[in-house]
């Protein structure tokens, strides 16, 4: 490669250098200064790529996260970058790295129990602080620190990795001379990240590096190991994820790979446009029909990054390009489709232009116009019609275009599709029609035009569920106002008998659920098992919309037809708050369903300890039966909650009592519980050992025929017997012998 090609690059490389190795101390004006003049003016480097380096290089210089925060913040201010285009390229950037997104605007702040706090061992060993390690190890032995020490992506759990991660050599070798930390393969791996020589050195004398270690030193732009990295037999370049470095957009990698073989850096560095430069200097040497592993090619990488000059220089090789810019990788993608997925405009139209295939499908059978209305991208979506796109295109599953239209309330695309389209009430998958679509994504200007163009609005899909179902599903309010406004059957029923009312309940769509009562439904009305909307809300924990249906009249003690009410519900769903709205509204607290079972005992086949003491203390009666002859002690020692049983046996509960099969608890020990705790637990309060149940066998018997060794020992020193053998000693005994 020419010196006139890399001194081109030159500082754009010295410039992404400076980005992933800013200091906690360096000027932020200056940084910006670099970034704007440098990447935006000078190698027109797009907003996206600058915000998603910004974040990218946090990961590998975690230490100086707050100024990276405050250069985020003030480069979106400088270019007017709002939170939704942020919240659309980047839906993942937040979780993945432990940053918040301010709700009001495009600000991150950096989760306060991650950064180390200033007398932490982390902090320490972040800035080399050895003084404060070695009093630190007066107290605590740094042989046995076993702990996570948390960064953005890594979960670091060795204080000597963590010292190879920012570069510590201070505290890295005083750990090695000192204690008995050992060299992992995870070390020289860190030791990459933190770039320092003495460390990285030491690490390689002990372990040969990985692919990993060569990932690592890419992504960080800690290049001055690349070279001697590559020539490891311990690195294979053939299974090297190279799509790490459009990320990182280290050229440098990328010119150390291309003098020594330009071919391996193809197709993947047409996703870095200062690539032009290479492939233009060694086009000769280029073999432009190399895939990658995924099937993707030279165009895939360039129209996936928005590489225009790349696209263009490309182009102009019309045997290739004409060949390649419909082929598909494994996914079934073409470029254009790579184009379209980034929301890059620019490079969809180029394509578009030199006759990429507008209504090719990807493995979804997702068209070139379906994914363009998906990222409402309207002017691609616009050219693609007027130049002959099929806007009767469905996807594997039956979506079609007016469904994706009506998902994000585009309205004048969906206009469009409507005058020109055949069935307005086409449904995919599960019969959803794009009403049912706009109800759940409160589309609300959508809704309004499919009805008035005709939509059925109590249109029902596979299960039963209307719009209005799903309104209240979503707490769609405003589209549910729409819905009722032209008609919707507020009490239309679902395959279930459910109204959107006991939707709403379920899903506590308080807004929703008011507008449905304000609009006469039937509050009291009953689904096929005899649930009434206060049901569902006292299943489901929905408080809100439980109070908002006792105010409006629902029937706060209606019955199923196994006669459940709502504290039954409420009983089973560990919710003090559920319970104690019903109680304070006049909900029964002794009633009864069908089978005599009583509130405790739903609490306690559900193990809702702290609801069951609730009850309790209001006066529910510990012992009680139900028809089957089952008490709530019964019923939580069946199931083996051991602490619902303590619970009951606390409040006097008899532990002797026996179930229709004449089992007490300590039987239901022996054949339900994991482990010997609930055993025990039963003979501290006085659990009679040799207890028969209705086949005359004792607990022991059971022990013995499921081979609960340990548990027999603790049975027999309780007294457990069951008669006594020849010999003089009883079955039990010689069953101990046996064990030993």
């Amino acid at each position: 490669m020419s010196d006139n090609v890399i001194g081109q690059n030159e500082e754009f490389m010295k410039a992404y250098y400076k980005l992933y190795h800013i200091s906690p101390s360096d000027s932020l004006e200056e940084i910006l200064e670099m970034i704007n003049t440098v990447l935006v003016k000078n190698f027109k480097v797009p907003f996206s790529q600058i915000i998603v380096s910004i974040i990218h290089a946090i990961k590998y210089n975690y230490r100086s996260i707050n100024l990276y925060i405050k250069i985020f913040n003030q480069f979106c201010m400088m270019h007017s970058i709002e939170k939704s285009l942020i919240d659309l390229l980047f839906p993942d950037i937040w979780n993945s790295d432990k940053l918040i997104l301010d709700d009001n605007a495009t600000k991150i702040i950096c989760c306060c129990t991650l950064f180390p706090l200033e007398e932490s061992l982390h902090y320490y060993t972040m800035f080399d602080q050895l003084e404060k390690i070695i009093y630190y190890s007066i107290s605590h032995d740094l042989n046995d620190i076993n702990k996570l020490f948390l960064t953005p992506h890594f979960g670091i759990s060795r204080i000597l990795d963590l010292s190879a991660f920012y570069g510590s050599s201070n505290i890295f070798f005083y750990l090695l001379s000192n204690f008995k930390h050992e060299i992992t393969q995870n070390t020289p791996q860190y030791s990459f990240i933190g770039n320092n020589t003495d460390i990285i050195k030491e690490c390689l004398k002990h372990k040969d590096p990985d692919n990993v270690c060569l990932e690592y030193a890419i992504e960080s732009h800690n290049n001055d190991f690349i070279e001697d990295l590559i020539r490891y037999e311990s690195i294979d370049l053939s299974t090297f994820d190279f799509t790490n470095v459009i990320v990182s957009q280290n050229l440098k990698f990328i010119q150390i790979l291309a003098n020594k073989d330009v071919n391996s850096i193809i197709p993947w560095c047409a996703s870095i446009p200062q690539s032009i430069d290479i492939l233009k200097s060694k086009d000769n040497e280029i073999d432009y029909n190399k895939q990658y592993r995924d099937g993707r090619n030279l165009l895939h990488f360039a129209a996936q990054s928005n590489c225009i000059d790349i696209l263009e220089f490309l182009s102009s090789k019309r045997d290739f390009f004409m060949g390649k810019i419909n082929a598909k990788d494994n996914n079934l993608l073409t470029p254009l489709h790579y184009a379209l997925n980034n929301y890059f405009e620019e490079s969809s139209e180029f394509l578009i232009s030199e006759g990429a295939d507008i209504n090719a499908k990807d493995g979804n059978g997702k068209s070139i116009l379906y994914f363009a209305l998906e990222r409402r991208m309207n002017k691609i979506a616009y050219i693609l019609i007027s130049i002959g796109a099929d806007i009767n295109s469905k996807s594997n599953d039956e979506k079609s275009l007016i469904h994706i239209a009506a998902k994000y309330n585009n309205q004048e695309v969906l206009e469009f599709l409507i005058k020109h389209y055949t069935d307005i009430n086409t449904m995919y998958k599960d019969g959803i029609t794009a009403l049912h679509v706009a109800a759940e994504h409160n589309s609300i200007e959508s809704a309004e035009i499919l009805i008035k163009s005709g939509a059925e609005i109590n249109a029902k899909d596979k299960y039963g569920f209307t719009a209005l179902h799903v309104a209240a599903e979503h707490n769609s309010k405003e589209t549910a106002e729409i819905l009722i406004k032209f008609g919707a059957d507020i009490n239309v029923t679902n395959k279930n008998k459910e109204t959107a009312l006991h939707i709403a309940a379920e899903y506590n769509s308080k807004d929703t659920a008011e507008l449905l009562i304000k609009s006469g439904v039937d509050i009291n009305a009953k689904e096929e098992y005899g649930r009434n909307a206060i049901c569902y809300a006292a299943n489901n924990s929905s408080t809100e919309t439980a109070e908002l249906l006792i105010k409006s009249g629902a029937d706060i003690n209606s019955k199923t037809q196994e006669g459940y009410s709502a504290i039954h519900f409420s009983a089973r769903r560990h919710s003090i708050e559920m319970v104690e709205l019903l109680i304070k509204y006049g909900a029964d607290i002794n009633a009864k369903n069908i089978y005599e079972e009583t509130v405790l005992h739903e609490a306690a086949k559900c193990d809702s300890v702290e609801t069951g003491e609730f009850f309790i203390k209001k006066g529910v009666n510990v012992r009680t039966y139900s028809k089957s002859g089952m008490s709530p002690l019964l019923y939580a020692s069946m199931r083996g909650f051991k602490d619902f049983v303590s619970l009951l046996l606390k409040y006097g509960e008899d532990i002797n009592s026996k179930d229709p099969k004449g089992r007490t608890v300590l039987h239901h020990a022996v054949l339900y519980d994991d482990d010997d705790s609930m055993a025990k637990l039963a003979i501290s309060y006085g659990a009679d050992v040799n207890a028969r149940d209705n086949n005359g066998k004792t607990p022991l018997q059971y022990c013995k025929m499921l081979k609960h060794h340990a548990l027999v020992k603790t049975l027999i020193s309780h007294g457990a017997y069951s008669r006594i053998n020849g010999n003089g000693r009883n079955n039990c005994q010689d069953h101990a012998l046996e064990l030993n």
